[in-house]
Order: C-alpha cells, then sequence, then structure tokens
C-alpha cells in the first residue's frame, strides 16, 4: 500500500499551491477590516483592491465588474436568482447535465414561477448550440450552462452559445468553475457573468468570484453593508482572496499542452484493457478529465479498492443520505444505469506526475 495517494480527483478540489499558502499565511496579519477608515482598514482596502484589480486584468475587465463570494454556488445563486428577483419570471434555458449549482436553483426558481426547459446532451457529452437556439422564446430571459461538464470534461461551445444569446438579446450565465486552469481559456462577448471557484485552481476553499458584465441587471441576495459595490453584503475574506488572487495569477505559467499529454499518456494505456473504455467522446474536452467505464466493475468498490491501494479517484454524486447514486450526467447521456454504475472519473492537476500515472496505471491494472 503507497503512503503517499496519487490524487487523481482534481475536478472535485485541488491542493494549495505553495505560493498561495504563503500568500494565504501572510494575509492572515491584514486584519483590519476593508471598510474602516484607520491605517489597519486601509491596509485591508489596498490588499482588497490589489486583488479584484490583478483578477480584473487576468480576465482583461474593469475591476468593478470583479465580485467576491464564498464560493461559485453562491455566485451562480447571486446571478441567476438575483436576476429574477430584479426582473420576475420569465424562460430560462438550461441543460440536463449541468451541475446542481445551476440545476436545483433553475428548478427552485420553477416552482416560484419561472418556466425552464431542459436541452439534453448528445451522445458524445456535449449540448448542440442549435438545439438551444430552437428552444428560445418570447419569453426567454437566460441561458445558464456550464462551459465545460465536471464529470465528463465536455466543452460545450460557449462561443457560439454567446452568440446566439447576444443576437436574440438573451443574458448567458456561464459556469465555468472546471474551465479555467484545465484548458485555455478566453471570455465570449455575450455572456453576462462567468462565475470561478479558488478551490478548483489550487487556491483556498470559501471564497468564488463572479465576473459581470456592467449592463446586467440583479439585485443582491445578501444585503446588509455596502460591500462588492453593494452587490454582496458582508466583510470580505481577505486571507482567501489574497490567496485566490495568486492562485489566478499562477494560471499564466501553466503548460496546458503538458498537462493533455499527461491525460492522453494514461488513456492510452488504460485503453489497452478492452473492458476499459472512454465516456464522453466529444473531441473539445478538458485536458485534464477521463470518465471511463470499467466492463463488469462495479465503481464504488472499484473506488475503495484503488483507495486502498493509494489511487483517489471520484464516482458518482453523493445524495442527501451520503449513498452514491448512479450519475445523472451519464444517464442524461444515455447510458444504463449498469454501465453508469461502473464508470469512474479521473482528473489530473498541473502538478501530477508522469511517474505518478505510470504508478497509477499500474495498480488500476492489478484489480
Amino acid at each position: 500500500m503507497n503512503k503517499k495517494k496519487i490524487y487523481l480527483d482534481n475536478n472535485a478540489s485541488t491542493e494549495l499551491a505553495p505560493e498561495v499558502l504563503q500568500a494565504y499565511i501572510e494575509a492572515l496579519h491584514i486584519f483590519g477590516n476593508p471598510s474602516s477608515m484607520h491605517s489597519y482598514g486601509q491596509k485591508a482596502k489596498a490588499a482588497l483592491m490589489q486583488a479584484r484589480d490583478s483578477i480584473a486584468s487576468f480576465f482583461s475587465v474593469k475591476p468593478k465588474s470583479v465580485i467576491f463570494t464564498s464560493s461559485a454556488t453562491e455566485a451562480l445563486n447571486m446571478v441567476i436568482r438575483g436576476f429574477f428577483l430584479h426582473h420576475g419570471p420569465g424562460h430560462i434555458i438550461t441543460t440536463t447535465i449541468e451541475h446542481p449549482a445551476i440545476y436545483n436553483t433553475v428548478q427552485a426558481l420553477e416552482k416560484k414561477g419561472c418556466s425552464v426547459t431542459y436541452i439534453q446532451p448528445l451522445p458524445s457529452g456535449v449540448v448542440a448550440p442549435e438545439h438551444i437556439e430552437e428552444a428560445i422564446t418570447s419569453d426567454t430571459k437566460m441561458i445558464a450552462l456550464s462551459q465545460a461538464n465536471s464529470e465528463t470534461g465536455a466543452i460545450m461551445d460557449l462561443e457560439k452559445i454567446a452568440s446566439i444569446a447576444r443576437e436574440r438579446g438573451i443574458h448567458c450565465i456561464s459556469d465555468s468553475v472546471q474551465m479555467v486552469g484545465k484548458a485555455p481559456f478566453q471570455c465570449y462577448e455575450g455572456v453576462s457573468a462567468y462565475t470561478f471557484s479558488a478551490h478548483k485552481i489550487h487556491g483556498p476553499k470559501g471564497v468564488g468570484v463572479a465576473i459581470i458584465d456592467p449592463r446586467f441587471r440583479y439585485d443582491p441576495l445578501l444585503t446588509g453593508g455596502y460591500q462588492e459595490f453593494s452587490k454582496r453584503a458582508g466583510t470580505e475574506n481577505l486571507p482567501a482572496i489574497v490567496a485566490a488572487q495568486k492562485a489566478f495569477e499562477l494560471l499564466k505559467g501553466v503548460d496546458f499542452e503538458e498537462m493533455k499529454r499527461k491525460r492522453d499518456r494514461f488513456e492510452e494505456v488504460l485503453f489497452q484493457n478492452e473492458k476499459i473504455s472512454l465516456n464522453a467522446t466529444s473531441p473539445s474536452r478538458l485536458f485534464n478529465t477521463s470518465n471511463v467505464h470499467f466492463k463488469g466493475k462495479e465503481g464504488e468498490i472499484l473506488l475503495m479498492e484503488l483507495d486502498r491501494l493509494g489511487v483517489c479517484a471520484s464516482h458518482g454524486s453523493a445524495c442527501s443520505t451520503g449513498a452514491l447514486e448512479p450519475s445523472r450526467i451519464l444517464l442524461e447521456m444515455g447510458y444504463s444505469r449498469e454501465h453508469v454504475s461502473s464508470s469512474v472519473r479521473f482528473s489530473l492537476s498541473r502538478y501530477t506526475t508522469f511517474e505518478e500515472i505510470e504508478k497509477a496505471l499500474s495498480l488500476i491494472h492489478s484489480l
């Protein structure tokens, strides 16, 4: 049994980068409230402004477009719920393969009077932009979807979808949590809001980022003070925000082609076993993600065996009781429950080494 586990569950969360940890520790000493007028408060405010400016520069947007939250889930709720609080009920287009942060939020709004169209994916794992366009009605106010699927890694054609939204005067909301740091990223005209999570890019948990077009109107979910341009009340989590700033800065040096070579090597050897195959065959896929079917294996047992041997991966999603359920995403793609229950997701990080990949492959093939 390995003493040091091989962590291949980076779509769930990532380890802190050493530089991020150092930034976090240093920021803990900035104890003033950014809203205070005295010198300690102004020092905190300066650090907050620097973090906002840095992240705005990374995305080539104005600093006022950057809103800090506690998570990407909160950020998505802020822009989706906040929009309909401001404008009233309307028609929403989303997909059946969304992360719960969108899927459950839209379902809640459906109960409050919004109408919703859920677009099914193609067998390859992506949603066809033309299917979204066909679903638009005169009452459509929003398209909300994930840019890259967290389970399969399939990347949607956000550029085309955003173009459709822009042409039809509809707001497009993108959950881009998985996209950043795992494939080249760029902002597209026509997207009203992007959301991100620091702990998916080797930053800390407890901080999310929303990049919001200044023309997008929404009501805040949290009211109180005037923090975050009166869009998200509550004293900012400064150490986490400063650490998130560092995590985004480090993305500039990521070698995505090397990440892809690692993933391709992993799959090349893995699929030499004819009983192992890839779920989601879209040619556009995150450079770190492999959702794999093990014919004749029970995924939950396989994961426990892998963990015992020292390899961490994931399978399905946890329901309220803590039991594992078959992946809704894979079921919506047309796979049988038996197939889905035998599927496992492996997700690398930029710190995963070729040596770890080879060791993981040896352990997987030993089962």
